[in-house]
């Protein structure tokens, strides 16, 4: 074998260093908005495509009714000043009120309450109203359009798939679905990796966990709902934070609305760790009655009032309509 000889790349000796380009820093603003008639999850879209960014890369710290005027804060995270007021611009419905720096995203019910002012329409004029008390149900627009709290039950129940068909509008189809949502929704990404691997926990996987526990949190909601009529308490313990007792009553509202499937603290448990989820998601507690606080009469059937977080308007204005609380 012959000896290699020396050569002139040896006088100059260069070595060119390939490094790995960091990672873009986290950045956030904290954005006030005036939006009018757009629905919470059609808000959310419309936001992320027209800012070119993903949905779960905005937050919030509270929904909002669809038909009003409706002021709120939302944390957006990776995009630039001047994009967030060209996006926003765009829209008709949405008025960009501030803007400022942040350092974090705002988290759900991070609030301490709201303010609502309404005109009731109405031939009748609208009495004194002497009580302000109430039972706190949520909202319907708390459910949407039901799809993602009939997935959430699916998936207590440990049909996956059935839990994605379910996600899935009556008049469409998966493959449309592929089609209809916006790159840069979660929906998208989620349909397209379940057509593509038909493997349904895989794909649920993939779903970012806030999705997944706010769907979750909107079929204990939903439990809720119906079971705050038949204890005697102040509050009421959702089905993920229960006492055994209280637990035993939401099984029993299970086993009505799926009848056939069999229901355990720990098979939901179970199921739901398969798609990185438990029971947990559904902590919490409310209280069965509340009031509404400030409340005025300014105009001609024109009231305005004050609840706290977490409670519905409509269901304040449920008890005027029906005259439970209108002298």
């Amino acid at each position: 074998m012959g000896k290699l000889g020396r050569s002139d790349y040896d006088k100059e000796r260069n070595v060119f260093e390939i490094c790995i380009p960091p990672k873009q820093e986290q950045f956030f603003h904290l954005v006030k908005v005036q939006k009018t008639g757009l629905e919470h999850n059609e808000f959310l879209r419309l936001l992320s495509r027209k800012m070119r960014i993903r949905e779960i890369d905005i937050a919030y710290a509270g929904t909002k009714d669809a038909i009003a005027v409706t002021t709120q804060y939302l944390s957006i995270k990776n995009c630039p000043e001047d994009e967030i007021k060209k996006a926003l611009s765009t829209i008709s419905s949405l008025e960009l009120l501030e803007v400022h720096k942040f350092n974090r995203h705002l988290s759900i019910g991070e609030l301490e309450a709201n303010q609502f002012k309404i005109k009731i329409e109405s031939e009748e004029k609208l009495g004194p109203i002497h009580q302000n008390s109430f039972i706190n149900y949520f909202g319907l627009q708390r459910f949407g359009k039901g799809e993602e709290v009939k997935a959430g039950i699916l998936l207590l129940c440990g049909k996956f798939e059935e839990a994605i068909l379910a996600l899935i509008p009556e008049d469409s189809t998966l493959e449309k679905e592929c089609q209809r949502e916006p790159k840069t929704s979660y929906k998208s990404l989620f349909f397209k990796n379940f057509q593509k691997s038909k493997e349904a926990v895989f794909s649920w996987n993939l779903v970012p966990l806030t999705k997944k526990k706010f769907m979750l949190h909107a079929t204990g909601s939903l439990l809720w709902n119906i079971l705050c009529n038949r204890v005697e308490t102040d509050e009421l313990d959702f089905i993920g934070s229960a006492s055994d007792s209280v637990f035993e009553l939401y099984l029993a509202e299970l086993k009505q609305i799926a009848p056939g499937v069999e229901f355990s603290k720990e098979l939901i448990n179970k199921r739901l760790g398969k798609i990185g989820m438990s029971l947990e998601s559904m902590n919490g507690s409310r209280r069965i009655i509340v009031e509404a606080e400030n409340v005025r009469q300014e105009e001609e059937n024109t009231i305005s009032f004050q609840l706290g977080k977490g409670t519905y308007a409509t269901m304040f204005l449920r008890e005027l309509s029906h005259g439970g609380i209108v002298g």
